[in-house]
């Protein structure tokens, strides 16, 4: 825990850091936006690219942000040493304090622990972080920090202008050569810390070619530390850094690993480590409790592991490919890559290649070993790679291919073909042989249809690079699939590139990578180049001339297309608005719904992104279907938009006088065009359907009030033809039964199909006035019910039957026997009686009234919808008011479940009831009796999610009963077993320390104490598990507060092996956690 000063003296100590202590140069409006960003946030992230001046901007920010305010800054330096204990009593005042933590990505564990000591402090100011955070690591912390409810901002650091770099170089290293200067400021592109290190290098050599190669500037800047400590003239020194920089981390308990070292290096393990210790205090490695080591820093560790394998060979490549290839491929894989892309590739793949000759002929008749080593170094033989590949997929036989097929649950690596394909996607040079070759697999097993529809996109599509190649790839994998519509699997290839050209006509994309545990999401957008222009051009004539054969599919597409909204318009949009208009004035015409939709879409579109356009065609284009979608598909939303003022009533009452003057000189012709256009308009706004439903209904309940003949007229169209439209049914039969009267309604009704008829008649009984109800429509009712053997046209609500048990009190009990009597056969029938047992119906508040003469009936309906359905009865009052009939249910709904206890469903009520005692202890014996079905699901029971008013009197009420039921049960020591496992050993340990401290008072038997959980049954937590097994040691340290006396020594000296266990395993998750933190 450092000051500022103290920070910097530390930071610069190490031999490779580049200087803090310099001028600070330009940045200010950086430097005021991170203030800003520290005063109303949590936490602040300060990202951007490795050695862009994250650290000095912020230390810079920090200052003047505490001196105008009454936070002390607190910066934490990494010396690869546990800081939980100095974190804990550091920050354990009252005081203020803005925390820096510099590099979190390999600091998590401490920004962890942090988090978890002090939530609260972090969440009301107190204490306030602010990140620096390496771009490619920043959705590992953001991720990390988002997943709590802290305010939190990332600020994005960029490069450096020019002229600051200039200011820099020439102020701080009085380099005044305008051709060093501008050579620095080309090479460094922004980046300070090259710059940096670049105007050291120039200051020491005082010559321009020094900087001809990054690796040369490292060697040269890491010159100085070898003419002072001499360590790239110490082979063993050396070999030590490779084998590191290599394993990434070692470990010196780690048997395997330290065999290995010592057998395939040549190195003796002491050595080894008197060797770490050194590299140690140099700052090259991190050391912890000197027993694991790893590289300081992931881009020195590239550096170093190419110096010593790839230039000063000290150890041969050979050493690592041989022996390491066949226990640790991915291991080799992740040493190298960075290396290739950093360093001198051709070098590199010399090397590597020698080896790579003399695995591939080692595992000549190997198969799976030669399919691993062309999977890893598919670069380095690419042709005869490539020709083994083509082996591969001509020599498949019928039953190879079926047995790829019957994969379960089929990716990439279970498909030993297409994994190598996705790896050769890779290989720019041979791309058109590569796709060939993907072809030429799927033709012979099109059951990849939807694994090569992925590969084509993710693996052949758009990337930020694809400029470079003048988009070559797509180019040619666009032309191959449109050849392939000529052949015998036209079908399967037609689909292919509608779906290749939904993703092509994408104007924004989004892009993947990976680091380690971390995937960072970009989106970008193509650049515009003429080759990307004749492609777009291309794209859209080819899906025009589909358009005669698959004209609904073509039409979808166009409709679909849209632009990203992350990213500004560019030519793009602009160029495809030319295309599409062209396309449109040859072929579209104003009286077709859907060409019409697409063009007042796209005018909408590009009126959004201010693109210009032929504004003609907004009028051309408006035709009869467009002003029955506007209107028919009005929401209170619509009108909220202008005017946000609104309620939704008063929008609901501004639609309705539109649709009343829309339809008011409406004839039967009118509707039936209305109701045939809304069909086909329907089905591309399948999304709005209530809405539509809603006007429809509210027009047809008008016109019952309006024009009684002309509305028995627009019902009879709908009942005549089935509209696959939605009508509100109930809206039409009470229509009906104000027109008609009750007898002709029921008739009317009575005369349709079955498939309108049972769901017309239940809602004429719901909408039967009470005062017209008679006997014989209970009579009918019942007969209902009866006949009916569609569980959809059941009523979902029963309320209504209200007015009908007025005549007759056991119509609730037939109708709920027959639905369970049904559901025997269906058990979809039971969804009839679902809301019967909802607290909010008015059914429900006399349910057992209801019932009284048939409780089990009630009960069986109860149990059958309970391992139904998931949210049935979700506060358990209905439970509850039948353990007012019968409390020994409980018991009985216990032993009745079926599969697990609904977790969704509180059991608070049972705690307020008069008999609570009672109930409770039935469900502890119940459950304990049949324990091997129910671990765990007891504490439904004890634990609720609510904290309201009740919640202290019933957390009293469970200690009470708790403490009654271990002295109760003292002598039953399996049940105090699973009384403290079930119930005590997840509660807080102020009250766990309670119980146990009653239980040791009756029992003093160290047997019976072992049985005991002392700790949680379970173990959750982010990020490290420290926090939470340093909460776990110290309730164990408390309990030894309750161990005194002689009778206890065996007790006190269990708690204490436990103690020691627990920092063990502390201490070992410390050790995970430094390993993780690079």
């Amino acid at each position: 825990m450092l000051s500022i000063n103290e920070f910097i003296d530390a930071y610069q100590y190490g031999k490779f850091a580049t200087p803090l202590d310099i001028d600070f140069w330009g940045r200010k409006e950086d430097k005021s936006n991170i203030i800003s960003l520290i005063e109303s946030n949590n936490i602040t992230l300060a990202t951007g690219k490795s050695g862009v001046g994250k650290t000095k901007l912020v230390l810079e920010s920090i200052k003047d942000f505490a001196n105008s305010s009454n936070y002390e800054p607190i910066c934490i330096f990494n010396r690869g040493i546990n800081t939980l204990e100095d974190i804990q009593s550091f920050f354990s005042t009252d005081s203020k304090y803005l925390i820096f933590i510099d590099d979190a990505n390999r600091m998590n564990t401490t920004l962890d622990y942090i988090i978890s000591l002090y939530p609260e402090k972090i969440k009301n100011g107190t204490l306030k972080i602010i990140l620096t955070v390496r771009d490619y690591a920043k959705e590992k912390i953001l991720n990390f920090v988002n997943d709590r409810t802290f305010t939190c901002e990332e600020y994005i650091i960029n490069e450096l202008k020019k002229e600051d770099i200039h200011k820099i170089i020439k102020n701080d290293f009085n380099i005044n050569n305008i051709h060093y200067i501008d050579r620095i400021e080309h090479l460094s592109k922004g980046n300070p810390r090259l710059a940096i290190m670049m105007a050291k290098v120039i200051n020491e050599t005082n010559d321009l070619s020094s900087l001809n190669d990054i690796f040369n500037i490292y060697n040269q800047y890491f010159a100085s530390l070898d003419n002072e400590v001499k360590i790239f003239q110490d082979n063993e020194m050396l070999k030590v850094i490779a084998i590191v920089s290599f394993f990434r981390n070692v470990d010196k308990t780690n048997e395997v690993q330290v065999n290995q070292i010592e057998e395939v290096f040549d190195i003796n393990i002491d050595k080894f480590w008197e060797k770490v210790i050194i590299l140690n205090k140099l700052e090259i490695f991190d050391l912890y409790e000197n027993e694991v080591v790893k590289v300081s820093d992931q881009i020195l560790s590239t550096f170093l592991f190419y110096k010593v394998v790839f230039i000063d060979e000290v150890i041969d490549v050979d050493t690592f490919m041989s022996n390491f290839f066949h226990i640790s491929n991915q291991k080799l894989n992740d040493a190298i890559v960075p290396i290739l892309n950093n360093f001198d590739y051709n070098l590199v793949l010399k090397k590597l290649k020698i080896s790579f000759d003399i695995l591939k002929k080692k595992y000549e008749f190997d198969n799976q070993r030669k399919h691993e080593l062309i999977k890893i170094f598919w670069y380095l033989d690419r042709t005869n790679n490539l020709i083994y590949l083509k082996d591969l997929i001509d020599n498949l036989t019928d039953d190879e291919i079926t047995k790829i097929n019957e994969e379960p649950s089929r990716k990439y690596t279970d498909d030993y073909i297409l994994e190598l394909i996705q790896i050769f996607s890779n290989d720019n040079e041979n791309f058109r042989e590569v796709i060939d070759l993907l072809f030429r697999y799927f033709d012979k097993n099109d059951c990849i249809y939807t694994e090569v529809s992925k590969i084509i996109k993710e693996d052949f599509g758009f990337n930020q690079n694809s400029h470079r190649e003048n988009y070559e790839i797509q180019g040619y994998l666009f032309e191959l699939i449109s050849e392939r519509l000529h052949t015998e699997k036209k079908e399967i290839y037609l689909k292919l590139i509608f779906e290749l050209m939904r993703y092509y006509l994408l104007t924004e994309f989004d892009s993947t990578k990976s680091n380690g545990n971390t995937v960072t999401f970009h989106t970008f957008k193509l650049v515009e180049n003429d080759h990307l222009k004749k492609f777009r051009i291309k794209i859209w004539n080819k899906l025009f001339n589909l358009q005669n054969e698959n004209y609904n599919e073509v039409m979808k597409i166009i409709l679909d297309y849209k632009f990203g909204f992350k990213i500004k318009t560019t030519k793009i949009e602009n160029w495809d608005k030319d295309i599409l208009t062209e396309f449109i004035s040859k072929k579209f015409t104003n009286a077709n719904y859907i060409e019409g939709k697409i063009v007042l879409m796209l005018c909408s579109l590009w009126k959004k992104k201010k693109i210009d356009f032929d504004f003609s065609l907004i009028s051309k284009y408006t035709n009869r279907y467009t002003e029955v979608e506007k209107i028919m598909f009005l929401e209170y939303i619509d009108y909220r938009k202008e005017n946000k003022n609104l309620s939704v009533e008063e929008s609901d009452e501004l639609i309705r006088h539109e649709l009343d003057n829309y339809v008011k000189d409406f004839k039967i012709e009118d509707y039936e065009d209305l109701f045939n256009k809304l069909i086909e308009i329907n089905e591309l706004n399948l999304n709005n359907e209530h809405r539509l439903a809603n006007n429809l209904s509210h027009i047809i309940e008008r016109l019952s009030k309006t024009n009684a003949n002309l509305f028995i007229e627009v019902v009879d169209l709908i009942f005549s033809d089935n509209y696959i439209l939605k009508f509100h049914v109930s809206n039409i039969t009470k229509g009906l039964l104000y027109v008609l009267g009750k007898q002709e309604t029921f008739e009317k009704i009575s005369m349709l199909a079955n498939s309108l008829r049972y769901k017309f008649l239940f809602s004429f009984y719901i909408c039967l006035d009470e005062s017209i109800v008679v006997n014989d429509d209970i009579n009918n009712l019942i007969l209902l019910y009866d006949e009916c053997n569609e569980p959809l046209d059941i009523p979902d609500q029963l309320d209504f039957l209200l007015k009908y048990l007025i005549i007759d009190e056991s119509l609730l009990l037939i109708i709920s026997k027959t639905l369970y009597l049904k559901s025997k056969k269906n058990i979809e029938f039971l969804n009839g009686l679902y809301l019967l047992f909802n607290s909010h119906t008015l059914l429900n508040k006399s349910i057992l009234n209801h019932f009284s003469s048939d409780i089990e009936l009630l009960k069986k309906i109860y149990l059958s919808l309970d391992n139904y359905q998931s949210h049935f009865d979700y506060d358990a009052h209905t439970l509850n008011e039948i353990l007012n009939a019968d409390n020994a249910f409980i018991i009985e709904y216990l032993e009745y479940d079926k599969g697990n206890l609904k977790k969704n469903k509180e059991f608070e009520v049972l705690w307020h009831r008069d008999d609570y005692n009672q109930v409770i202890t039935d469900v502890v014996e119940t459950m304990y009796k049949k324990k091997y079905r129910y671990i765990s699901e007891i504490r439904l029971f004890f634990n609720f999610k609510k904290r309201n008013d009740d919640y202290l009197e019933i957390s009293q009420k469970q200690k009470d009963f708790l403490k009654n039921l271990i002295e109760k049960n003292i002598e039953e020591n399996e049940k105090i077993a699973y009384i403290f496992s079930q119930l005590i050993s997840d509660l807080k340990e102020e009250n766990k320390k309670e119980f146990l401290d009653i239980f040791l008072t009756l029992n003093n038997n160290i047997n019976d104490f072992k049985q005991i959980s002392l700790e949680p049954s379970h173990m959750s937590w982010q990020g490290s598990a420290v926090p939470m097994y340093k909460k776990r040691l110290d309730f164990l340290v408390s309990i030894l507060d309750l161990l005194k006396g002689v009778d206890y020594l065996e007790h006190k000296k269990y708690i204490e092996d436990k103690i020691e266990l627990k920092k063990r395993a502390i201490s070992e998750e410390k050790k995970r956690d430094f390993l993780t933190d690079f």
